[in-house]
């Protein structure tokens, strides 16, 4: 009998720690989730950056950082722009890349001026 509760327990707690949720819109095989390259942008028919970041990697808008924020902050390089709004000011032809940072690794690499949120780093294609 304590056997079968202890098996009982384990399976339990296995399905409590894994997650039902599944991406609103899979990224397709073979592209990072956590990047996105001019030749993905090239291929987006959105004008702005906020668009196609919306159209190509939504969840990178819905993931929440401490505190329970959803606001993303979006550098150009290592300077802060702002929130996930700045994007709307870059033309998708003028970037080069797009990557993602978890909250944790934007801490790490911003320091605590990150206010630990997620972040959006944006680098300009060299002409």
């Amino acid at each position: 009998m304590r056997l079968i509760a202890v098996l009982a327990s384990a399976m339990l707690l296995a399905a409590a720690c894994h997650s039902t949720t599944r991406p609103s819109r899979p990224v397709p095989e073979g592209r990072d989730p956590y990047l996105i390259l001019a030749s993905e942008l090239e291929a987006s028919p959105r004008a702005n950056l906020y668009d196609a970041v919306w159209e190509l990697r939504p969840r990178w808008f819905t993931r929440s950082g401490r505190g329970g924020s959803n606001e993303v902050y979006v550098y150009l390089e290592d300077r802060i722009l702002g929130t996930a709004g700045t994007l709307r000011r870059f033309q998708t032809g003028l970037i080069s890349e797009v990557r993602y940072l978890s909250p944790t690794e934007a801490q790490v690499r911003f320091g605590q001026n990150n206010r630990g949120r997620a972040a959006i780093v944006v680098a300009l294609a060299r002409q």
